[in-house]
């Protein structure tokens, strides 16, 4: 085989530059221009992470062994890291001179094909193992050798004709993210030595994540750690060992390397033992599992979040070191998918936490060494950056999918300053996780509630609403994050504190929750109001509303924060609303001073007439009862829907009028209430199985009617059916409900509302705009309060 491709000289990185234009570069190319490079930008997000940890092999190799100005000097004493860290960083540009001269010292090994060094290959291992087909070897195909993927994003001709180039990034990220299924028994391991099982590729075990800065020097720089993280006093790391400085490649027990020291090595480990060769316009490969680390307590690796191992104790469970959050001990290499679906700031709690069982990842800590020392300034805003790769979760054969997730931040957070900064934040994640799973748990409930099946898969249905709950609120968080970093920078820090952001956040989770849960009870359709059956129900009948309303008990329960005051949005037509109220409760009182006068029984008795009838139908009538509405309320011609509101309330009212004791009008009683309570006996205080299920029957009408009209007729057909039983309720209310009911975005709270109370069998159920005021009471007082008004006017 002849030399063929060097990755030194022939453009190969895939970077975006300044002016936003894509271009491959060398790696000589990207190491001089990197202060002019913006971002890596390769084909997968975890390709470039693979690519990235090259690079910063090959500068660590370099920092180690140089002096910024090319002397040779072995890294040894850790002033000297610091000394040597901040010169380049102030230089704004990596030592050109110092790279180009160890790139040309170690030229030979950096050929893609090569008769004895092939990069990041082992030659003889031709025909063994694993046979590596094209569409495997490119992740952005992803298919197996047993079928083409139907949908794929390269032709067949496109995946065997791939460049050099092409390859080359390809086989960095084989190395780093190749599933489960190379085999491990053939090639240079000893197949005497029982059964192995295979491992994901190192990176596949990280919960990764590095550091962005403005160009690519700055995050080359922002992720050379130079100072061991795991131990309390400054040290370096031994001197680098990369991968392609070594000549041979030995058989090591059960392919678990225990002797690593040093991040160069670990940055380049061969994961996988690889080679491929041309032929013609395609190529082939073979593959055998290679090496690996243990993860518990791999403390070397500084590009993942950590996870604490939890053992039984008697005092209770204690950490027992601790593992990359996606890897899970128990069953090797299998990503833990609980942080699917979730953003990077989920994490934050993770890279910042103070608590004894919590570690930060090492990029974190050297961050914070440089703040602390003064190299770094605190005003300085990074990116943070992670990658999901997501395996299948039972066989660790298959790429489930591959997400990049980043947030901004500023280093001050990281250093002894953000500590107050850091709490908050904390707190802030693990409420807005605590959300999550309370608004799982209502998803879940909903698909009860409205008869949809989902197998058996409980925790499957909640994972849907626990990401549909993440995807809705991470644009919100996101935008709460950047004005932190904006706020923090204003010239009088003193008057910013984290309690300002904490309760501003609060306010905007509470509403997004809110929001989420409308909209999931809106796409049920009918379903999401009616009132239904149900064998588990302790009140023999559910609904949506119930779920809605178990929610918000529930949310109460995590907060010690005046809800109301956060999440009851006043809109300018409430006072409208609240209009119509006032006007339909005065209406009533002066039909109670005056019930014995002649033109106030006639007027209600035409009011009894016209119920279900639209005003125009009963012109007359409207006119008188309206004739004292405010004027901006009122509409030249025609009628308003204010003033259809209190039409409709007052013949209703009408129907229900005896005399002025016994009027059916209890101030702050709910409809919904009144209606559920109408199936009580008033002597035993039990319902009546009978009379509830013919009441919930109307009730759902009630809910379902599509005018005001039908839906006044089915409450007359209520109250006619169920004469003498029906509790006296709010009619002013009943008039603001009826008014909201209306508008079109406000009609499925009015509904809610309705249902939630019937579920309920509480007293009040007030509406400001559309949203539902809860409050915890006992029973009905509504009877006993018209007997209590009796007695006293007597």
């Amino acid at each position: 085989m002849q030399k063929q491709f060097c990755l030194a000289t022939e453009p190969w990185i895939k970077v975006i530059d300044l002016q936003g234009e894509v271009r491959e570069l060398s790696l000589k190319s990207t190491f001089a221009k990197a202060h002019e490079i913006r971002c890596l930008a390769g084909e997968l997000p975890n390709q470039d992470f693979a690519v990235l940890r090259f690079l910063l092999a090959v500068l660590q190799t370099v920092m180690y062994r140089y002096e910024p100005d090319g002397t040779e000097k072995l890294l040894t004493e850790p002033e000297d890291a610091l000394r040597r860290w901040k010169a380049v960083w102030e230089d704004k540009k990596l030592p050109e001179t110092v790279v180009d001269k160890y790139l040309e010292e170690w030229k030979e090994r950096f050929y893609l094909f090569h008769p004895d060094y092939p990069f990041y290959q082992v030659p003889g291992i031709e025909g063994m193992g694993t046979s590596i087909s094209p569409g495997r070897m490119i992740a952005a195909v992803g298919e197996s050798d047993n079928k083409a993927r139907i949908f794929g994003t390269y032709s067949t001709r496109g995946k065997n004709g791939i460049t050099d180039a092409e390859l080359t990034r390809w086989i960095l990220h084989f190395q780093a993210y190749d599933t489960k299924s190379t085999k491990i028994i053939r090639g240079p391991v000893d197949p005497e030595r029982g059964k192995l099982h295979p491992r994901i590729a190192w990176c596949g075990n990280l919960g990764a994540v590095y550091l962005e800065g403005d160009n690519l020097f700055e995050t080359l720089m922002l992720n050379l750690v130079l100072l061991r993280t795991d131990v309390t006093e400054d040290a370096c790391f031994a001197q680098p060992k990369p991968l392609w400085e070594r000549d041979t490649l030995k058989p090591i027990e059960d392919n678990i390397r225990t002797d690593i020291d040093n991040q160069a090595e670990l940055l380049s480990m061969p994961c996988r033992w690889l080679f491929v060769s041309r032929k013609q316009d395609t190529f082939s490969a073979s593959s055998v599992v290679g090496e690996n680390l243990d993860p518990k307590n791999a403390f070397l690796e500084q590009m993942t979040l950590w996870r604490p191992i939890y053992v039984k104790a008697k005092e209770g469970p204690v950490t027992d070191g601790f593992i990359p959050s996606l890897s899970d001990y128990t069953r090797e290499s299998v990503p833990d998918r609980t942080d699917f679906g979730r953003g990077m700031w989920n994490r934050f709690n993770a890279i910042t936490s103070e608590q004894e069982d919590a570690r930060k990842p090492g990029i974190v800590l050297w961050m914070q060494k440089l703040t602390d020392q003064g190299i770094l300034s605190e005003e300085k805003t990074v990116a943070l950056k992670g990658i999901d790769t997501v395996y299948h979760k039972q066989q660790g054969s298959m790429v489930m999918d591959v997400k990049g997730s980043s947030i901004d931040m500023r280093l001050l957070f990281l250093g002894t300053r953000g500590k107050e900064w850091r709490e908050m934040l904390d707190r802030i994640i693990r409420l807005t996780n605590q959300m999550a799973e309370i608004y799982a748990t209502f998803y879940m409930e909903t698909c009860e509630a409205i008869g949809h099946s989902y197998n058996g898969n409980a925790f499957g249905t909640r994972s849907e609403g626990a990401e549909m709950f993440y995807g809705a609120v991470d644009a919100p968080l996101r935008k709460w994050l950047s004005e932190i970093n904006n706020g923090v920078t204003t010239p009088d820090e003193s008057e910013i504190t984290p309690e300002m952001f904490e309760k501003k956040w609060e306010a905007t989770a509470f509403r997004t929750l809110d929001r989420c849960a409308k909209e999931r009870i809106r796409s049920c359709g009918m379903a999401g109001i009616r009132i239904i059956e149900s064998e588990t129900a302790t009140s023999g009948y559910t609904g949506l509303a119930a779920c809605y309303d178990k929610l918000w008990f529930t949310i109460r329960k995590v907060t010690d924060h005046a809800l109301d005051e956060i999440y009851w949005n006043m809109d300018p037509r409430s006072d409208r609303a609240d209009e119509v109220c006032d006007y339909v409760r005065e209406k009533i009182n002066q039909y109670r001073r005056t019930a014995d006068d002649p033109k106030t029984v006639r007027e209600l008795a035409l009011l009894r007439r016209s119920v279900g009838r639209n005003p125009e139908e009963a012109h007359q009538i409207a006119q008188t009862v309206l004739q004292d509405f405010e004027e901006i309320y009122r509409a030249a011609t025609g009628y308003t829907r204010a003033e259809r509101a209190v039409f409709a309330a007052l013949t209703l009212y009408a129907k229900s009028f005896k005399d002025k004791y016994e009027d059916g009008h209890t101030e702050e009683a709910s409809f919904g209430c009144a209606v559920r309570l109408t199936a009580t006996d008033k002597e035993t205080g039990k319902e009546d199985a009978d009379c509830l299920k013919q009441i919930v029957r109307y009730m759902n009408r009630i809910l379902s009617a599509d005018y005001l009209q039908t839906l006044v007729r089915h409450a007359d057909s209520l109250f006619r059916v169920q004469k003498g039983r029906m509790p006296g309720f709010d009619y002013g209310w009943f008039a603001k409900d009826l008014f909201l009911w209306q508008i079109r975005e406000y009609n499925p709270s009015v509904k809610l509302a309705w249902s939630a109370d019937f579920l309920r069998r509480r007293k009040t159920a007030k509406l400001d705009a559309g949203m539902q005021e809860q409050e915890e009471t006992g029973p009905d007082p509504g009877t006993k309060k018209t007997k209590k008004a009796r007695k006293t006017k007597k």
